[in-house]
This record gives C-alpha cells, structure tokens and sequence, in this order.
C-alpha cells in the first residue's frame, strides 16, 4: 500500500504494472522545477519580461562560448604547468604499457560484486573470484592488451 495515496496495487496486466509505477514514484522525494521569470538588467533593476529573459540568457551564454575570454589567472596557470610536470614525472608511457599482473587481476576481481545476475558470457562474479582463475584471467587480459582483441562478446 502506497502512504502517498493509499491504494493497494496488484496483479499483472500492463495498466496494473504502469498504476504500481506511478504509486512507486509517488513515495521518493518531491522534486520541483525552479522557473526562471526574472533577470537582473545591467543596471541593477529587475525584469519579468520572457523576451529579455531569453535574450539575456543568449547573451550570457555566448559570452561563456566565445574566443573573447582570454582572462586565465597566473597562479591557475602556474598550478596547471606543476600538475603537468608532475604527472609527467609520475607516468611514462613505458608503465602505461607494462603488462598486467597478478595483483592487478586480484585488485580487479576483489571489487566484483557477489550475488549479482550474469552477464552474456554466463559466468558469475563468484567464479571469476576465485583464486584458482587469477593466472588464467592475468594471461587473458595480456593477451587482449598486447594484441588489441577483445572477444566481441565484451562490447
């Protein structure tokens, strides 16, 4: 029984399916669409005008999308340049193409939840959990890394 409206919803029929899922919506938090009906004007004062809404907001907008801003504080760009040069320091592209090992197989199939339906290849995350599965899955994955195949029933 729905508190919100306090029908009971049973049955299987399509209108009884579309009547449960409009008292199911019924029970989440309200939302509200926020109307925009007024704007400030350059001058400080207040229009309720729909025209000059709409034109201040085109306005607005193409400002954002122009090449006209060229305004980039020194300080954002100096903290942009040492996050480059760090990654940089951090990261090569040699790492990148390291093949993938055993505990980054392990790292992967840990964070799989249990107890979740199957997919196409019909295998449960419990199974491809399972230890005994680690190497072979590991020489998979290289192998599909290194070749750039992956069985189409991955995508």
């Amino acid at each position: 029984m729905s508190e919100a409206s306090g029908k009971t919803v049973s049955g299987g029929t399509t209108q009884q399916a579309e009547e449960f899922w409009k008292e199911v919506n019924k029970l989440g938090p309200k939302t509200t669409k926020q109307n925009i009906d007024s704007v400030f004007r350059e001058d400080g004062t207040i229009s309720y005008d729909t025209n000059e809404i709409l034109e201040r907001w085109r306005s607005e907008y193409s400002k954002l999308f122009s090449a006209e801003i060229t305004e980039v504080d020194d300080l954002f760009m100096s903290n942009i340049e040492q996050l480059n040069a760090q990654m940089e320091a951090e990261v090569t592209d040699a790492t990148l193409n390291d093949d993938i090992n055993i505990e980054e197989t392990k790292s992967a199939m840990k964070r799989l939840k249990s107890g979740k339906s199957v997919g196409v290849d019909n295998l449960p995350n419990e199974i491809l959990k399972n230890e005994n599965l680690l190497h072979i899955l590991t020489k998979l994955f290289n192998l599909c890394f290194t070749s750039g195949i992956v069985p189409s029933l991955w995508w």
